[in-house]
């Protein structure tokens, strides 16, 4: 079977709408982290995308495309991205949205390094310093062994690794799936994910994130909901057409826009600024993901 050829203006146009919308989504989710569990969101958010993704299906894709090539592959790929995000959302409450945001995305860094560890793509000298720029870059704003520094501080970098190593799966197992097909399976598995997480970490009376018991829901609940759901899905389609369409070596380095996004609205919505320190590290990581576009 042939597999689909790239089409790099439509990897770099998806990957930059993913960032956007999804870094949009993420900062309004750490303003209902003290309202909602994580747990609750996976399952409100995704059961409401369903039949959303169902019904794009049925209107602009044959039934013949829509079926799983690698469902094995594909469930594979969803439980890395839950993973990636239980990492994330759970880091939230904990630190400045920028700083999460800066830590999670050494996502392309890892997405390099593991496109040429286990796909075997060519890195070129250049794009390998530029890896450890971003890696410094990472340091600097974690700053591990500082004060501030907490083991949390780790949640946002493993789900860094989980969200890489999706997307080479993405790139090696996924790549002529249909994108529709792979966001349902995806929000199939955060039902699934939202309903265990509920029935084993949900208590009443939680105090916490992770902890929250299923709390009512309201119409402006339900309207969070509803645009996170959209946020979701359209993050999640584009997220499978630029890896689909083009080298994880090259798409990858795209993620770092999200940082860029992410600091303009954890200013414009919850006026956080980061930090000197951690100020440079997020430019060393922007400064890294640039060169490493560019490099061949």
């Amino acid at each position: 079977m042939a597999l689909r050829p790239d089409n790099l203006p439509l990897a770099i146009a998806a990957m930059l709408t993913m960032t956007s919308v999804m870094s949009f989504g993420d900062a309004v989710i750490k303003g209902v982290a003290d309202t909602i569990s994580l747990w609750q969101l996976f399952v409100l958010r995704s059961a409401i995308l369903l039949p959303v993704l169902a019904l794009l299906a049925l209107v602009f894709a044959r039934l013949a495309d829509l079926k799983p090539q690698q469902l094995g592959w594909i469930c594979v790929r969803s439980v890395l991205i839950v993973a990636n995000w239980i990492a994330f959302y759970a880091a939230l409450p904990l630190m400045p949205f920028p700083i999460v945001a800066a830590t999670l995305y050494s996502v392309p860094l890892f997405t390099t390094l593991f496109a040429a560890l286990l796909l075997g793509e060519v890195i070129s000298t250049l794009r390998w310093s530029a890896i450890t720029l971003g890696f410094i870059g990472v340091l600097l704003v974690i700053q591990p062994g500082s004060i501030g520094f907490g083991w949390g501080s780790l949640l946002p970098l493993a789900g860094a690794v989980f969200y890489a190593l999706s997307s080479i799966t993405t790139r090696a197992k996924c790549r002529d799936e249909h994108p529709l097909t792979l966001a349902f399976i995806l929000n199939v598995i955060f039902v699934a994910t939202g309903a265990l997480g509920l029935a084993s970490f949900s208590v009443e009376g939680g105090a916490s994130f992770l902890t929250f018991d299923w709390r009512p829901s309201d119409l402006a609940l339900l309207q969070s909901m509803a645009l996170l759901a959209v946020f979701l899905g359209i993050s999640s389609i584009a997220t499978a057409i630029a890896f689909q369409s083009g080298p994880s070596s090259v798409v990858g380095p795209l993620d770092f826009t999200y940082i860029g996004f992410a600091t303009l609205w954890g200013w414009l919505l919850y006026s956080e600024v980061p930090g000197p320190l951690a100020t440079g590290g997020i430019a060393l990581i922007v400064i890294g993901g640039i060169v490493a576009i560019r490099a061949r």
